[in-house]
């Protein structure tokens, strides 16, 4: 990835986070936020009637447990949700665009920044950090 690039990247991420939050009926902090999501994503699975599945249930299980030691209080912004090189547009070393916001949510600020990073998007590249980056 360009130098240029990665700092275009980094700073549409940063901009998408600070967005004001006022303006949203947001969770109040990172554990709510959490709860939330974990609970959008419950009522997803329970809208599938008939499909029993031990590996949700355990997976949401784990979930509650790992919410419930978040700090009550944090930053919580608008998360994307899938926020990769798939889903922006560039010119340039400019970020153009940043489409796919279906996965939008209110949550901790990190969670795009990590999620940039998970080599599980990359189709196979053996490219590190967003898939054009370098270990440095």
């Amino acid at each position: 990835m360009l130098p240029d690039l990665k700092a275009a990247v980094n700073c549409t991420v940063a901009r998408m986070t600070s967005s004001a939050m006022s303006s949203f009926a947001a969770p109040s902090g990172c554990r709510d936020a959490a709860e939330a999501q974990v609970a959008v994503w419950r009522a997803a699975w329970k809208r599938c009637e008939g499909i029993a599945s031990p590996i949700l249930s355990r997976a949401f299980r784990e979930l509650d447990r790992r919410a419930a030691t978040l700090p009550v209080e944090g930053p919580v912004t608008v998360v994307h949700g899938d926020y990769r090189t798939g889903n922006f547009l560039r010119e340039g070393s400019r970020v153009r665009a940043v489409l796919d916001w279906e996965l939008a949510h209110v949550g901790d600020p990190m969670g795009d920044l990590g999620w940039l990073c998970v080599r599980a998007w990359r189709f196979g590249s053996s490219l590190p950090v967003a898939g054009g980056g370098e270990y440095q």
